[in-house]
């Protein structure tokens, strides 16, 4: 049961499992990388959606115009209010960062999801080309502690070209 909603999300935005563990946005400039055990799920080159094996973690890299950012990020509040009972963001969570030299806007929220409390990370990228790299991460709230080192690393792996 404690993995319904993340497998739920897995087949909702999976399309072709890939096998190699670096992917490159040539468009954005940047590279990212999943460990080699993580199911990767790939729609277009602008939308990745990866998957911890055991479904506790999910993390979706979507690529877009800088002047779309509107239009997405309605579109994913309408989506996470759909996916997460009782959607709160973190007060005071949202901060200006870089990634890897690349300006970022980082905000958090908790919530459920099938029953299951959860975190969410979202994070707001300008990349090198004067794309925005959307990355939207759902975990199981009580497998943070776990996952934290190789979700630090998943973000510190994106990279400009």
């Amino acid at each position: 049961m404690k993995k319904i909603f993340i497998l739920a999300v897995c087949v909702f935005f999976a399309a072709a499992i890939a096998y190699t563990e670096e992917y490159f946005h040539d468009d954005a400039g940047i590279s990212m990388w999943f460990p080699d055990s993580w199911e990767v799920s790939i729609e277009s080159q602008n939308y990745i959606f990866a998957t911890h094996p055991t479904g506790e973690v999910g993390i979706l890299y979507l690529v877009f115009d800088a002047d779309e950012i509107e239009t997405k990020l309605d579109a994913l509040d309408k989506e996470l209010e759909n996916l997460v009972d009782d959607l709160e963001m973190i007060e005071d969570s949202m901060s200006e960062e870089t990634l890897n030299g690349m300006n970022a806007m980082v905000t958090a929220a908790t919530g459920t999801a099938g029953g299951i409390p959860v975190n969410i990370g979202v994070i707001l990228v300008a990349t090198p080309n004067e794309k925005v790299l959307l990355i939207v991460g759902m975990i199981e709230a009580e497998k943070y502690d776990e996952h934290e080192k190789i979700l630090d690393e998943i973000l510190g792996r994106v990279k400009p070209l």
